[in-house]
This record gives structure tokens, C-alpha cells and sequence, in this order.
């Protein structure tokens, strides 16, 4: 291979992965949110290989529904769910894991991930 043809390569190998459609599953992520007490809030964990997953680490305080869910109604995406205690007012969080497996042929798999701190504020 000439040194031209390898440097064109080489660009088109990076441009191709740095172009990738889907998201960094590597980035740790603050997101902060406000919901009334009365509603539920969903957060689209940006992952839907069958080598992608998530847990919840760190759970919330104050709820009815704190959960990961993967399942038909969110298209066999994984979707964090919170619904808060009734009544409750205040501030709640919950801290997520993300987990994604590299498989390939001949190669050992590289597991990695990130964590999501989600910061909930219930109103009235």
C-alpha cells in the first residue's frame, strides 16, 4: 500500500467512526428535570443492541415507580421510568448505569459504559 493510499485510509477509517449515528454510550451524563407530582417521567437510554444494557446504581427516594424498563412499549429499548410517591414535593435523583459489549470476530470483547445522575424536581 502507498503511503497516499494508506493516509486516505486512514482519514476514512476516522471520518466513518466519527460519524457514527448513535450516541457515546462512554459519556457520563447530569441531566436535571422537573415534573408535577401527578405525572411520570421517561428518559430514553439511547441503546437498543441486544450487547447494551442498564441498571440502576444508586436508587431514588421518593417514588411509586423507579425502574428500568425493556420491554414491548418502548420498543426493546432500555427506558428509566419515575413516577413520584403521591404527594410528594421536593427533589429526588437517581444515578444509572450503561453498559455496552463489543463483540467481534477474533477479537476479546471490550465491555464500557457511563453513568446518568438524573436530578428529578416534583411540583405540585
Amino acid at each position: 500500500m502507498t503511503p497516499v493510499a494508506k493516509v486516505v485510509f486512514v482519514v476514512g477509517l476516522v471520518a466513518l467512526v466519527g460519524c457514527s449515528p448513535y450516541p457515546s454510550l462512554d459519556s457520563d451524563k447530569d441531566i436535571t428535570v422537573s415534573i408535577k407530582n401527578s405525572g411520570v417521567y421517561e428518559h430514553d437510554l439511547g441503546m437498543s443492541g441486544d450487547e447494551e444494557g442498564a441498571s440502576i446504581k444508586r436508587q431514588a427516594s421518593h417514588f411509586t415507580v423507579s425502574e428500568i424498563v425493556r420491554d414491548s412499549t418502548t420498543n426493546w429499548a432500555p427506558v428509566y421510568r419515575y413516577q413520584p410517591s403521591k404527594g410528594y414535593v421536593g427533589t429526588d435523583s437517581v444515578e444509572i448505569q450503561t453498559t455496552q459489549v463489543d463483540v467481534a470476530p477474533g477479537r476479546l470483547q471490550d465491555q464500557h459504559g457511563a453513568f446518568i445522575n438524573i436530578h428529578i424536581t416534583v411540583t405540585d
